[in-house]
């Protein structure tokens, strides 16, 4: 009787497969009450935090190729995750294009961490990029940095331009330049 999509992007793509638009409704994903939020940590660098699986959709080498162009020196990129469903790169070509690129000094690989565990990271960093390269329908990982009262970076693509809404920035998709600019 109706189609409820996880966020507007996704309710774009089924009106663009010919689904009627009267059918289509949009409820987002909701914050998970029980994820607790540590208290944040302070550091002397920049903390630059990716969660989630490392696969070529999702855009990690375009973050790590971001920041091989930054102008800044006094950061860290911490990556949590791994790649859990053997799509696309592993956690050790990722280590390859850190150390070939020579920013292996900046990238912590932190592999998977247990859901219980996450909030420690969050609140470690002082920004969240989710430089996504598909339609993402929604995204968790930014309701949860948002919890975590993080500024959001992301591409301009699926749903995780709108629910970082205004106070997220956003850049063209696949564009490390344009990341990078942001990041600096």
């Amino acid at each position: 009787d109706e189609f409820f999509c996880m966020s507007p992007a996704v309710k774009d793509i089924h009106e663009g497969v010919g689904i009627d638009t009267e059918l289509l409704g949009v409820i987002p994903n909701m914050i998970d009450p029980t994820f607790q939020t540590a208290s944040p940590t302070e550091t002397d660098e920049i903390r630059i935090l990716y969660v989630g699986r490392l696969e070529d959709i999702k855009g990690v080498s375009v973050l790590l190729e971001a920041v091989t162009q930054m102008r800044a020196t006094d950061y860290r990129v911490d990556i949590v995750g791994d790649n859990l469903l053997e799509y696309g790169p592993t956690l050790e070509s990722y280590r390859e294009q850190t150390r070939t690129s020579g920013i292996d000094d900046h990238v912590v690989f932190h592999g998977w961490v247990e859901y219980q565990k996450l909030s420690e990271h969050y609140a470690a960093a002082d920004l969240f990029v989710h430089p996504g390269l598909w339609p993402e329908p929604f995204g968790r990982t930014i309701l949860e940095a948002m919890q975590h009262e993080l500024p959001v970076i992301c591409s301009d693509v699926g749903g995780p331009p709108w629910i970082s809404g205004s106070p997220g920035r956003s850049y063209p998709r696949n564009d490390a330049s344009a990341l990078a600019e942001i990041l600096d």
